[in-house]
């Protein structure tokens, strides 16, 4: 691209915003199109308004469910572990009585 294209380009793309510009800010169509952008964008930003609060409602949901079941999960593992513990007892209180009843035999026997 010669050094005259490069100018006829920046003045068509100028000419351009300008048309835009113009459009938009001096005639009654572009007041029109300027508060229905305008209008557009305030209704896309209460979209992500409320978008962003029912994300975090469903979060917020979300991580009292999680830790409901963890608290759940959590009390069911101690319960099992104090019934486990208790049957060892049961068990070493059973294993420690054979141990003497037959312990006694075998001094009874000497």
């Amino acid at each position: 691209m010669n050094d005259k294209s490069k100018i006829a380009s920046v003045v068509l793309a100028g000419l351009a915003a300008g048309a835009v510009a113009w459009y938009l800010f001096a005639t009654e169509s572009g007041r029109d199109t300027r508060e229905k952008l305008s209008d557009s964008f305030r209704d896309l930003n209460d979209s992500f308004g409320d978008l962003k609060e029912n994300l975090k409602a469903k979060a917020k949901d979300t991580y009292d469910k999680v830790k409901g079941q963890a608290s759940d999960l959590a009390s069911d593992l101690k319960s099992q572990a104090g019934d486990l513990k208790s049957q060892a007892s049961d068990v070493a209180s059973s294993v420690k009585d054979n141990v003497k009843t037959t312990a006694n035999k075998a001094q009874a026997s000497v």
